[in-house]
C-alpha cells in the first residue's frame, strides 16, 4: 500500500460525512416540526404542540451529536491523510472554521432583523468554508489518484468538483433568498420552497462527495 496514511483518513473522512448527512436531515427534520409547531401555536393544538416540541429537542440534541461525531472524525481523517498527501491540511483548516461560524450560528437561528441577517451570513459563511474543505479534499484524492496511476479517479475527482460547486453556488443563493423573502405570508411560502430545495441539493452533493470517498477509499487500497 503506497499511501496507508491517506487509505486511514479517507475511510474515517467517509464515516464522517455520513454523519453530517443524517446531521443535515435531521437538521431538515427540526425545521419542519417548527413550522408544525407554529401552526399548532395557531389553533391552539395542544396535543400537536407537544408532539412537535419534542420532536423538536429531540431531532435537534441527535443531530448535534451526530454533527460533533462527524466533525471529530472528519478533522482526524484529514490530519491522516495529510501525511501522504498536502491538500488535506488546507481541508483541516476549512473544517476548523466551519465549525466555529457553525456553533456561532446556533446563537442567532430563529431571530429577525439584523440577527436574522447575521445568522443567514453567518450560514452562507459554514458553507463556503465546508466548500473549501470540500475542494481542497477532492483536490487531494485527485493528486493521489494520478500517484496511483488512476486518471480515470482524475477525471471523475474534476466532474465531481464542478457539480459540487455549482451545487454549492446555488445553495448558497437559495440561503439568501431564503431571508429575503420572509415578509408575508405569501414570502414565506416561497421560502419554504427555497428551504426544500437547498436540502435537496445539499443531500446530492453528499451522495456526490460519498461516492468519490468510497472508490477513492478502494483506490488506496489497491495501491
Amino acid at each position: 500500500m503506497k499511501f496507508p496514511h491517506a487509505a486511514k483518513g479517507v475511510k474515517k473522512i467517509y464515516a464522517s460525512e455520513i454523519l453530517f448527512l443524517i446531521a443535515y436531515i435531521l437538521s431538515g427534520g427540526v425545521t419542519i416540526l417548527a413550522s408544525v409547531f407554529m401552526a399548532s401555536t395557531a389553533v391552539n393544538n395542544e396535543g400537536g404542540m407537544f408532539a412537535s416540541a419534542f420532536g423538536t429537542f429531540g431531532f435537534l440534541g441527535a443531530g448535534m451529536v451526530f454533527s460533533l461525531i462527524g466533525s471529530i472524525l472528519c478533522v482526524v481523517g484529514y490530519f491522516q491523510a495529510a501525511k501522504d498527501e498536502n491538500g488535506f491540511k488546507r481541508a483541516i483548516i476549512c473544517t476548523v472554521f466551519s465549525i466555529i461560524a457553525a456553533i456561532a450560528a446556533t446563537f442567532f437561528q430563529n431571530q429577525t432583523g439584523a440577527l436574522g441577517w447575521l445568522y443567514t451570513a453567518l450560514t452562507a459563511l459554514v458553507q463556503i468554508f465546508k466548500l473549501c474543505a470540500s475542494y481542497f479534499s477532492i483536490d487531494g484524492l485527485r493528486n493521489l489518484s494520478a500517484e496511483c496511476g488512476r486518471q480515470d479517479m482524475v477525471r471523475k475527482g474534476t466532474n465531481i468538483l464542478r457539480l459540487i460547486v455549482t451545487i454549492y453556488m446555488i445553495s448558497f443563493l437559495v440561503t439568501i433568498l431564503t431571508r429575503v423573502f420572509k415578509e408575508n405570508t405569501f414570502n414565506t411560502v416561497l421560502a419554504n420552497v427555497f428551504s426544500v430545495l437547498s436540502i435537496v441539493l445539499i443531500v446530492i452533493q453528499y451522495f456526490l462527495y460519498l461516492r468519490y470517498l468510497r472508490k477513492s477509499g478502494k483506490m488506496l487500497k489497491k495501491s
